[in-house]
């Protein structure tokens, strides 16, 4: 986590309004836990129904960080070689860049898990692009189809600190 603060991909010190969700390892396993700031310590409570924990830390002990989504997706479009500028375009879809394929030149979309199916789709088929490509690394319908365009699905993953895809 340090490198990725140090590269600014994260600022420390994000600040808990109301309730947060987050993941957390606790003795090897993650788990998502509801986060409430009381006073000085942070209450975490496990989101599960079978005895769930509930931890208390004090604030020095649990550091909360911001992603910040336009220079994570700056740093992965420099990964795949992708060109151009990097914008949000819908909640939760990025437009990378572009990228040349042997289809010819390909608008790059990375789709954040949770960004509902038919919202994705009606944003391809609104799309000017005939040529897209879609990235992902959760769980997003890869099975995205639209008439007269060439729809591609890649699955982004960390090898050797690097972001790769097909």
């Amino acid at each position: 986590m340090t490198a990725l603060v140090k590269q600014r991909l994260f600022d420390q010190g994000m600040l808990v309004e109301g309730s947060e969700y987050l993941r957390l390892e606790i003795e090897g396993e993650m788990a998502e836990f509801g986060v409430v700031q009381l006073g000085e310590e942070f209450i975490c409570y496990e989101n599960r129904e079978a005895k769930p924990r509930v931890l208390s830390l004090p604030l020095k002990e649990l550091r909360l960080y911001t992603l910040k989504r336009d220079r994570f997706y700056a740093r992965l479009a420099a990964d795949l070689g992708i060109s151009g500028q990097v914008s949000s375009i819908a909640v939760g879809v990025w437009e990378l860049g572009r990228k040349s394929t042997s289809e010819g030149r390909a608008k790059v979309l990375f789709v954040e898990s949770g960004v509902n199916s038919s919202d994705l789709r009606l944003l391809l088929h609104t799309e000017t692009f005939k040529t897209i490509c879609v990235l992902h690394h959760g769980a997003i319908s890869a099975n995205q189809t639209v008439t007269g365009k060439v729809i591609v699905c890649g699955r982004v993953e960390v090898v050797d600190g690097r972001m790769v895809t097909d």
